[in-house]
Formats: C-alpha cells, structure tokens, sequence
C-alpha cells in the first residue's frame, strides 16, 4: 500500500484507537508548554533592572486587583469553553450546520463532541503558547512595576542618588516573592491572556454561528466579550500594575497569538481567513437545516488540516439552485 494511502488511512481513521493517540497527542503538547511555564516561574531570575531616585512613574501606591489572577483564568478559559459546547451541541447535533456560515461545514459528517473538543483543545493550547511568550518577555525585559519603590522601600538616606541610575540591591523589604512580581510588568499577563481568549471568543463566533431571526445577537455577544478583554486591561493600569505601555504590548501579543492559532489551527480559522465565493455566506442563510442533496463533496481533494476536518473544497452545487438562493437573498 502506499504510503500516502497508509497516512490518509490514519488521519482519517474514527476508531477508538485514533482518538486515543489523539488526546494523548494533545495531551503531551500541552504539558511540554506548560513544562516551559513552570521551569520559568521557579527556575529563572527576572533580569536586574535598576531605577533612578527621581522616577515618578514607580513611586505609586500598591493597590489590591481589580481583576484577581483567579478571576481572569476562570472567566477567560470557561466562558468560551462553554460557548463553544453549548453553539456545538445546540446547533452542530446530528450534523445539522445550517446556522453556521458556510455550507461545507455541514457536509463532512463530525458529532459536536468531537467539534467542541477540537476547537477548545487548540484553544487551550493556545493559552499555554501565550502565556509562555508573555513569561519569556517578563523575565528577559525585568521592567518594574509602578508600584517597585513603594514595595521595595529602599532608605534613601544610604543611597547615593548623585550615581544617577541605581543598581544595587538597596530594598528593605524581606518579601522576596512580591520583589520578584515587582520585576514582571512587560508586558502585561492579565492583558494578553484576556485579550487572547476573548478574541478567540469572538472569532469562533463571527464564523460558526448565524441566526437571520436574531441578526443582532453575534454582535451583541461579541462586544461582551471585547468589553470583558478591554475592562481587564484598562483594570491593571489603574491599580498601578503595569504601565499603559505594558499593558498595550499584552494585548498586541494576546491579539496575534490568538490570530496565528485560529488561522492555522482551526477549522473556523479556514474559513475566516481563507473565504470561498461570495454566494457561499448566502446560501447558508436561506437554505433549510438538513443538508441538501445538491451539495457533494469531493472526496478526492487532500484540502485538510491536521485536526481531521476533512474536506474544506467548495461543494459543487448546482446553477439552478444557486440562482433560486440569490433571487431569495435579493428578496
């Protein structure tokens, strides 16, 4: 047999053993990131950064989180975790896709289990990647916090400001584990992970659910989501986290990991970046929401991805149907 044979044969496969090889897959994926993760936290010093004696920008109060890392790992993993299995469950059952915005997606035939659970394990793995970027950033750049002196409480009494930049260790504060936080504000954490799972959010949403009963409802809900990201960025300035600067290189970082993922990793990413014919996004909105028998797929085409969605070609349909669709959109 072949070898390209051998390997359609194995992506393709929906056995038990398939998917088993597949979740630990995933699985050792995951751990090896959050490998790296933990090997930065307890393994690596921040870099040294000095200060002046005259800085303002690090001489402010410290405050209590307005958004508490707890809160913001819960909130930005389970809100679109549960999105996406309750759009899945609720619109994907018995492969009936019409509500979502492209025909093709309905034709190769996957339980929503197996949708939600790829697109909240790339999610996840996505979550991982970000947060480790953001780490590698913390602990190279050692930019302090705007709280640093405050924490720190250096006797300036003993400290020779004339030097200009100061580098010594002259803190009095015995709290080693905040002095090490102190050294962590670029870029901001809280930022670029809210940013990422509520772009994420919005994205799964703008390409897999419609509804031209409630045309308001997407939008709606993904301004939730934007309004979650942004208030969680704008929290950490005000409670003298991170400077503006720091929490605006988070979003941007939070932003394109969240692009890069959904564009190569999922199948709505496929369709969002890489769209078919105009008449494609029609037709979703006026046919019923049993696949038509006008649409084949064309089992030949090798157009799949790594996660087994299939087919992505653009079905064949026919001219008479295609013009009795655009004469009811025009309507």
């Amino acid at each position: 047999m072949p070898l390209s044979s051998q390997l359609t044969m194995l992506c393709f496969s929906r056995g038990r053993k398939a998917f088993l090889f597949r979740l630990a897959i995933d699985l050792l994926c995951i751990l090896l990131v959050a490998a790296g993760l933990l090997s930065m936290k307890y393994g690596v010093t921040p870099y040294h950064r000095g200060f002046f004696c005259d800085d303002e920008s690090i001489k402010h109060p410290v405050l209590s989180d307005t958004v508490t890392s707890t809160t913001a790992a819960l909130v930005g993993a389970l809100l679109p975790a549960v999105m996406i299995i309750l759009v899945e469950a609720l619109f994907r059952k018995d492969q009936q896709l019409c509500l979502f915005t492209q025909p093709q997606m309905f034709l190769h035939k996957m339980s929503w289990m197996m949708s939600a659970y790829n697109n909240i394990a790339v999610f996840i793995f996505g979550m991982a990647v970000n947060q480790f970027l953001t780490d590698i950033g913390k602990y190279s750049v050692g930019r302090l916090r705007p709280h640093f002196l405050t924490l720190c409480n250096p006797d300036f009494a003993t400290i020779n400001c004339s030097k200009g930049f100061i580098t010594d260790d002259v803190c009095r504060s015995t709290d080693d584990a905040m002095l090490k936080e102190a050294r962590l504000s670029f870029p901001s954490g809280h930022s670029s992970y809210s940013m990422y799972c509520m772009l994420y959010a919005i994205l799964y949403l703008q390409t897999r659910f419609y509804s031209s009963r409630a045309p308001l409802l997407k939008p709606t809900l993904q301004v939730v989501f934007l309004c979650l990201g942004f208030y969680c960025c704008l929290s950490r300035i005000s409670d003298y986290k991170h400077h503006w600067s720091d929490v605006l290189a988070g979003a941007i970082l939070g932003i394109v990991v969240c692009i890069c993922i959904v564009r190569s990793l999922t199948d709505f990413g496929k369709i969002l970046f890489f769209p078919r014919t105009p008449s494609d996004a029609q037709l979703c909105s006026v046919v019923s929401t049993r696949p038509s028998s006008n649409f084949t797929e064309n089992t030949n085409s090798d157009a799949s991805n790594d996660y087994g969605f299939g087919n992505m070609s653009t079905p064949r349909v026919s001219e008479a149907r295609v013009k009795v669709v655009n004469d009811e959109v025009k309507d």
